[in-house]
């Protein structure tokens, strides 16, 4: 009785794991198909000097190639057949990403997961203080 408990909780498990992913990737083919290639991340209540520090902290930290540093932040990342590219537009209190030219397996996408590993890093960094966001192990 327990074995079959432990059973049915590992396949539920993989079954939610396992269709969260394909609905991830399902959503970004069809944002790329449909030409909606961008995310707008506001309220962040920070100036824009202090996102964009954030930002590239992120982005050196998840291993993005850095081809353009300025406003917008332009990166890439090579990924399997996942080519990844970002526009980060950085305003005062608010980032628009643009995911225009990003290809998975030759198609258009719009690599959802990975902008929102930078949503997510982005708000909990600019919640720190100033010496842990710079100083954290």
């Amino acid at each position: 009785m327990k074995i079959s408990k432990s059973i049915y909780a590992v396949l539920i498990s993989m079954l939610l794991l396992f269709g969260c992913t394909t609905n991830t990737t399902d959503n970004s083919l069809m944002f790329g198909e449909q030409g909606s290639p961008s995310i707008v991340i506001g309220d962040l209540q920070a100036s824009k000097a202090d996102i964009h520090s954030v930002l590239m902290k992120i982005l050196r930290e998840r291993r993005w190639n850095v081809l353009d540093d300025g406003n917008p932040i332009v990166v890439e990342q090579l990924n399997g057949m996942q080519h990844a590219k970002l526009k980060i537009h950085v305003y005062s209190g608010k980032v628009v990403i643009d995911s225009k030219g990003s290809t998975r397996g030759g198609e258009a996408y719009v690599p959802l997961s990975f902008m929102e590993y930078i949503r997510k890093s982005l708000v909990r960094d600019l919640r720190m203080s100033e010496y842990d966001r710079y100083n954290k192990i």
